[in-house]
C-alpha cells in the first residue's frame, strides 16, 4: 500500500514514449533517464504498468539503498534489509549485479557477498536459507553500484517484458517485441491504415500492430515474478486480467501485410 520507488528499464531512445505509456495508466511524475524511467507509486500501479506497457523491457522495485566503502559493507546492507517482507526461505533466488564507476576490484565477489547477506539473514531468521536457481528463480533480486551508494531492486517481471507470449521460435536476429512496438508507435501509424511491412522476418511488428489494434495488454497472456512476491493481492490482479480481457476487440477491423525473402521465416510470422 505504501508507496516504493520503481526504475523502468527502457531501450534507448524510447523513454518519452514510455513515460507517456505509465501516465495513459495513471502513474503521475515519471522521470525520465538515459535508457531508463523512474517513478514513485503503488505496487498496484507497476502492476498495472507490467501489464499494459508496451515499451518497458522491466520494472524494478527499490527494497533499499545505501553507502558503502568495500564489499563487507555490502554485505551488511545485504544482512540488514528485510528480504522478508517480499519472500521467504523456500524460495528460490537469482542476484545480479550492475555497476557504474564502482571502485571494487570483483564484482563477481562482491555479488557472492550479496548473496551471502541475503542467505545469512534467512539463516537467523528461519533456520534454512533460500537456493539459489539461474534459469527459472520465483525472485529475482538486482544490485546496483555507483562509486558510492549500492542500490538492492526487486524485478517484477521475471522474464523480460518484451516477451509476451506468443513467440514460438526464435529466428535468426528477432527484433524485441517491445522495441517493435515503440518503432510502431514513434511511425504514427494508426489501425485504420494499411500496416505493410517488407522485411517482416518472424512477424514482431506486425503481431504487435495487431495487438494494439485490438487492444489487447501485452501482459495479458504471461505470468510475472510479481505474483510470487508475498502479500500478492490475488482478487485485485484477478481483477486488472478481467478488465484487461473486457478490453480486447476482436473483430476489429485492419490490415496488415508483410512479406520477406526467405519462404522460411514467412512460415515462422505466419506461426507467430
Amino acid at each position: 500500500k505504501n508507496p516504493a520507488h520503481f526504475y523502468v528499464v527502457v531501450p534507448l531512445g524510447l523513454e518519452e514514449l514510455c513515460a507517456q505509456e505509465l501516465q495513459a495508466v495513471g502513474i503521475e511524475g515519471a522521470r525520465v533517464l538515459k535508457g531508463a524511467v523512474t517513478f514513485t507509486g503503488t505496487l498496484a500501479a507497476a502492476q498495472r504498468a507490467c501489464l499494459y506497457c508496451r515499451t518497458p523491457s522491466r520494472i524494478l522495485m527499490r527494497v533499499g539503498v545505501s553507502d558503502y566503502e568495500d564489499e563487507e559493507d555490502i554485505y551488511n546492507f545485504a544482512c540488514r534489509t528485510k528480504w522478508e517482507n517480499w519472500f521467504g526461505p523456500d524460495a528460490t533466488i537469482r542476484v545480479d549485479i550492475n555497476a557504474r564507476r564502482s571502485p571494487l576490484t570483483s564484482l563477481d565477489f562482491t555479488l557472492l557477498r550479496v548473496k551471502d547477506g541475503i542467505c545469512d539473514r534467512f539463516r537467523d531468521l528461519a533456520g534454512r536459507r533460500p537456493d539459489v536457481e539461474r534459469y527459472n528463480p520465483d525472485v529475482r533480486i538486482a544490485a546496483f553500484l555507483t562509486y558510492d551508494t549500492c542500490t538492492f531492486y526487486l524485478d517484477l517481471a521475471g522474464e523480460a517484458l518484451f516477451k509476451r507470449g506468443w513467440r514460438l521460435t526464435h529466428g535468426e536476429a528477432p527484433l524485441k517485441e517491445n522495441l517493435a512496438a515503440g518503432l510502431l508507435m514513434l511511425s504514427g501509424w494508426d489501425p485504420s491504415q494499411t500496416l505493410i511491412d517488407p522485411f517482416c522476418g518472424s512477424g514482431t511488428i506486425g503481431i504487435e500492430a495487431a495487438l494494439m489494434a485490438a487492444g489487447m495488454a501485452p501482459g495479458l497472456n504471461r505470468r510475472f515474478a510479481f505474483e510470487k512476491l508475498e502479500g500478492f493481492d490475488v482478487d485485485l490482479w484477478a481483477e486488472m486480467k478481467e478488465d484487461a480481457r473486457a478490453a480486447v476487440n476482436r473483430h476489429v477491423r485492419i490490415r496488415i501485410a508483410g512479406s520477406d525473402i526467405s519462404s522460411l521465416v514467412v512460415e515462422k510470422a505466419e506461426e507467430n
